[in-house]
């Protein structure tokens, strides 16, 4: 991926759907990200009542709460043709549920679900000129990802942990 516009120029690699490139250098700085593994997830068992009636319920250390819905659809294509099929996903506070069965449910509580930044950290990274530039980028990262960098006044390192590691708070035990 390349851009060429007023104050950006940068090439490199980007994800799909991300208008940002996650790994690549412009006139000024180059940039890699390798993966920390750091611990970023957890599954949050609640138990459950009413899953058979409109308005379900889970149990939090607190009180029964309304599960949120979604409704989503997605295209399903098999060897007698395309058809569309619709789901009712539920979620939590503290993320969708992924499993359920007769009295309970388990939802993923993930970083990547949280409110970031990281959309405006790697776009400051693309603009970056300088070290500090880096530095100031980095330090609105959320993802746990390790950041090397080279600068064109030959400033070479690594940002160890770019972000913080997920605080948990949890939901249910």
């Amino acid at each position: 991926m390349r851009y060429d516009a007023p104050g950006l120029s940068a090439r490199g690699m980007s994800m799909p759907g991300a208008p940002i490139i996650a790994i690549g250098s412009n006139n000024y700085v180059s940039w890699g990200i390798t993966a920390l593994g750091g611990d970023v997830a957890d599954a949050v068992q609640y138990p459950t009542r009413g899953m058979d009636t409109a308005n379900p319920e889970y149990r939090t250390v607190d009180d029964w709460k309304l599960f949120m819905k979604r409704e989503t659809e997605y295209n399903v294509i098999a060897l007698e043709g395309k058809r569309v099929e619709k789901e009712t996903i539920l979620y939590t506070e503290v993320g969708p549920v992924f499993y359920k069965d007769e009295s309970s449910v388990t939802a993923l509580q993930w970083v990547g679900l949280e409110p970031d930044r990281e959309g405006a950290a790697f776009l400051a990274l693309n603009r970056a000129t300088a070290l500090g530039d880096i530095r100031n980028a980095v330090n609105d990262m959320a993802t746990s990802q390790n950041l090397l960098y080279c600068t064109a006044d030959n400033h070479i390192g690594i940002f160890r942990q770019a972000s913080t590691l997920y605080a948990r708070t949890m939901a249910a035990r």
